[in-house]
């Protein structure tokens, strides 16, 4: 979603293991929000919520962000 003519919203879910501690999100929602702002300068504003990981799906149903693998989809 556009903020303004060069500034991006960008709202995003990943994927957590039901026993990762709160360090552990925080971490990879950390890494998340590092990413992005290498990757899309104009990304002004980042959501990122954690969500339970419900396991794999088939790639084409797959839209989630894979934190460890993020280099590899783009």
């Amino acid at each position: 979603m556009h903020a303004g003519p060069d500034e991006l919203v960008v709202a995003a879910k990943i994927a957590v293991h039901p026993s990762d501690s709160g360090t552990e999100i925080v971490r990879d929602v950390d890494k998340a929000e590092k990413l992005l702002r290498g990757l899309m300068l104009s990304a002004k504003y980042h959501f990122i919520k954690p969500d339970l990981d419900r396991g794999r799906r088939t790639d084409s149903e797959d839209t989630e962000l894979d934190i460890d693998n993020f280099d590899a989809k783009i």
